[in-house]
């Protein structure tokens, strides 16, 4: 976006959202969903490739004049180049890698940056014809409108596989906050060998309890972006990210609940193909145990009752599965500005391993996990 763009919708921009827009305004110069696309190299196909989806939580631009009183939205953790690195480095090594939340530029040209250099370091040979070990795409970008959103680039994928078609669409409902970012899904079509191609989509839904059904509208317009997007009928399909959707029991049991509804229309979205939530074909035994990814404790010191499962990865395939599938807060010993950052973000990252018999999906990949 220029900052002229910039302008024209500050212009119009509604009072409430004063504080934050100004605050978003002191040093934006947005740059758009770039991606940067691989050719492919050839590759035998099958295999496993270890998947990784997180929330980093870099929801301001970088604000030069006020970057040593501001470090980050209020509540939220450190804006700053390290914990930019320090996520980076618990990724490097899987294949392909989900973030959410990657508003601010620099800070995502960082974790994008570090990927990879650490990714050399992972006993996996390049994909890419340029040889480097990852391609990027980023989006969606915030220059469709007069007015909102302000700034783009909120969610980013890294992938050791070719992307060889990329897209986006911002969602058209959106309430408080999120209205200022170009929420919505980010699409990439990874190629591994002859005939072989996975479909991902990226996606962060709306937040807060109250605003269900904005939510269910972004739902809708997901499944319809999906059903129109994705490929051939036998193709696979990861759906993941930040769904801010509950997965309890309770609301597993409960038809009505935004978990069933959100089910159902990925389901309709990637008919024919069978669609999995990952965790749950993992842990059938146990699936509410240590299943949280957003903790307990919130930003102003309360306590939510219980973690909260809202990340998720699914997956659509007949021939597709996953292997197995863990969280993790990412534990640090960060400090900043003389306070311990903890855990690296205000989510848990999803890991998993996902397989693809030969024919059916990506190429040969070595497996070894961070």
């Amino acid at each position: 976006m220029t900052p002229a763009a910039l302008a024209r919708k500050l212009a119009g921009t509604r009072s409430r959202l004063v504080w934050p827009v100004l605050i978003l305004a002191g040093c934006l110069a947005a740059q758009g969903g770039a991606s940067r696309a691989e050719p492919a190299s050839p590759a035998a196909p099958g295999g496993a490739l270890e998947v990784a989806t997180y929330n980093v939580q870099f929801v301001t631009p970088d604000l030069p004049l006020v970057r040593h009183l501001l470090r980050e939205w209020f509540g939220h953790k450190p804006n700053v180049t390290a914990r930019a690195e320090a996520i980076a480095a618990r990724l490097a090594c899987f294949d392909l890698i989900a973030l959410q939340e990657t508003i601010n530029d620099q800070r995502r040209r960082e974790i994008l940056d570090r990927l990879e250099t650490l990714g050399r370091g992972c006993g996996k040979r390049s994909r890419l014809r340029s040889g480097r070990m990852f391609a990027f795409v980023e989006g969606p970008e915030a220059d469709g409108g007069p007015l909102l959103p302000l700034v783009g680039n909120e969610l980013a994928l890294a992938s050791r596989l070719p992307i060889v078609a990329a897209g986006s669409h911002v969602y058209e409902h959106a309430a408080e906050e999120d209205v200022l970012a170009a929420k919505g899904v980010l699409h990439a079509r990874l190629a591994g060998g002859p005939g072989d191609v996975v479909d991902v989509f990226v996606t962060h839904l709306q937040a807060g309890d109250e605003h269900g059904q904005i939510r269910r509208r972004q739902i809708e317009e997901l499944a319809r972006f999906i059903g129109e997007t994705a490929g051939g009928a036998a193709d696979p399909i990861l759906v993941l990210g930040d769904f801010n959707v509950r997965g309890t029991l309770v609301d597993r049991q409960d038809p009505a609940s935004d978990y069933n509804f959100l089910l159902r229309m990925l389901r309709a979205a990637v008919a024919p193909r069978p669609l999995v939530d990952s965790w749950l074909a993992i842990h059938a035994a146990g699936p509410d145990a240590g299943s949280g990814t957003k903790p307990r404790l919130r930003a102003d010191g309360t306590l939510r009752a219980h973690e909260e499962r809202i990340d998720y990865v699914f997956l659509a395939g007949a021939a597709a599965a996953p292997r197995s599938m863990r969280r993790d807060f990412f534990a640090s010993d960060l400090i900043v500005d003389g306070e311990p950052v903890g855990a690296l973000s205000d989510h848990a990252a999803l890991l998993a391993e996902i397989a693809w018999p030969a024919g059916t999906g990506p190429p040969d990949l070595v497996a070894s996990g961070p």
